[in-house]
């Protein structure tokens, strides 16, 4: 579950801040269900399949809450996390009281993890207070080619450019379903180009006023001395944010 907000009862004035955020995380932690997801365990489970190895951290306080996340990972060091290669639906509870038996909220959401995302805003909008010269972002760990124009918001179309970011795709592993990313680019304006059927690299040149950077793939993994060829080509002009084909 990634950066979910978990809204847990209004502390009262004399609860200091470090109490209500142990209060609240702990007894919020304790109570994302995972024994619910559909077909992840068996009930009981054993010890070592706690899917909350990684802990649950908490942030953003406010007088009326606190946002709580996770990943769901019973197994850290294997891929995925030891979870299956797909969304998992996880139902979460807010009690209160020392016996844990008042509900006072719950629902449903879907772990797949977003990168951090409080961190990600909060440094899109240092690069926008600071306004270093020409950011670009180097990026990868999703098997797929992406150039992106990095927003200040990406919920608002009108949201100033303020960085560029190319995403590698990975040398030999295979991706996800190409169709389903293509269904959801319509509603991402921000994402420049995609693809995730080749493998291969990303080239970059800089010079004095402009990045070229360069989507490299090779024509199969599956014999040494493939091909190796260009698949697209951009280039981010100084002062300009945002990359454009060449």
């Amino acid at each position: 579950m990634a950066d979910t907000p978990l809204t847990p009862p209004t502390p009262s004035p004399a609860v200091g801040r470090r109490r209500f955020l142990a209060t609240a995380a702990g007894a919020t932690a304790a109570l994302l269900v995972a024994d619910r997801i559909p077909g992840a365990w068996a009930v009981p489970r054993a010890a070592n399949d706690d899917p909350f190895t990684l802990g649950v951290a908490s942030g953003d306080p406010t007088p009326t809450g606190v946002v709580l996340w996770t990943r769901l990972a019973p197994r850290p060091l294997d891929p995925d996390g030891g979870m299956p290669a797909r969304p998992v639906p996880v139902d979460w509870e807010v009690y209160t009281g020392p016996r844990m038996i008042d509900v006072v909220a719950r629902g449903r959401v879907v772990d797949a993890w977003d990168g951090y995302a409080a961190d990600r805003q909060r440094i899109l909008r240092a690069l926008w207070e600071r306004q270093p010269a020409n950011p670009v972002v180097l990026s990868g760990d999703i098997h797929s080619f992406f150039v992106n124009d990095l927003r200040l918001s990406n919920r608002d179309p009108g949201s100033p450019v303020i960085a560029t970011e190319f995403v590698g795709t990975s040398i030999s592993s295979s991706a996800g379903k190409f169709e389903s990313f293509v269904k959801h680019l319509r509603a991402n304006p921000h994402v420049r180009y995609f693809d995730n059927r080749r493998r291969g690299y990303t080239r970059c040149t800089v010079v004095r006023q402009r990045w070229y950077a360069d989507l490299r793939v090779v024509d199969t993994v599956e014999r040494p001395g493939a091909g190796v060829r260009t698949l697209a080509s951009f280039v981010v002009e100084d002062g300009r944010p945002g990359a454009e084909r060449t």
